[in-house]
């Protein structure tokens, strides 16, 4: 969802979102690893030196390239073609940023672009995994709110061979909407 909102999913192949993905959730491990290791926090430059370090590095490397080159792309596109946004139905954070000016009708660098991407991406990692973690202890703690949203669910997936809830289906569940909003 997180890469939907971002880069609307579609300037990355399947391989590379998972691996995308995979590389987030490896480098937040590390990174809780580190935490622990009072000399890695107090000696940056060993911490990097280490195998966990070097793994960490090289995440980051893929990590800004996938971003630096879907940022690329998607600018050459807008630049070949500024009309292509006015056939989206919603904008994405990238082309958000890609659009954005200041007063004096500066846009921002493919440099502030991808730190501003990349705080989206971190922050709204954890930011859902704690909203969800939030949402089910609620809704354990609740189990007539927990009832509707199961019947809510149920209902929208009746007669469907495939019980995913697809991106389009999310304005369909206002209840589980509410649970996560309040949680």
């Amino acid at each position: 969802v997180i890469l939907q909102c971002a880069f609307s999913g579609g300037e990355m192949s399947e391989q590379t979102k998972n691996e995308y993905v995979d590389a987030v959730k490896r480098m937040g491990t590390l990174q809780v690893e580190r935490n622990f290791n009072p000399i890695y926090m107090m000696f940056e430059s060993i911490y990097f030196l280490s195998p966990g370090g070097r793994e960490f590095l090289r995440l980051c490397d893929f990590v800004h390239e996938t971003a630096d080159s879907i940022i690329k792309k998607r600018r050459e596109e807008l630049e070949r073609d500024p009309e292509i946004l006015g056939e989206k139905m919603r904008l994405d954070f990238i082309d958000i940023l890609l659009t954005a000016r200041d007063e004096d009708g500066t846009g921002l660098t493919d440099l502030e672009i991808r730190q501003e991407v990349d705080t989206f991406l971190f922050a709204g990692h954890d930011t859902t995994a704690s909203t969800l973690s939030w949402t089910l202890y609620a809704l354990a703690q609740h189990p007539h709110h927990q009832e509707k949203v199961r019947e809510e669910v149920e209902q929208l997936l009746a007669g469907r061979e495939d019980d995913t809830v697809q991106w389009e289906d999310l304005h369909k569940l206002p209840c589980l909407t509410m649970c996560l909003k309040e949680a």
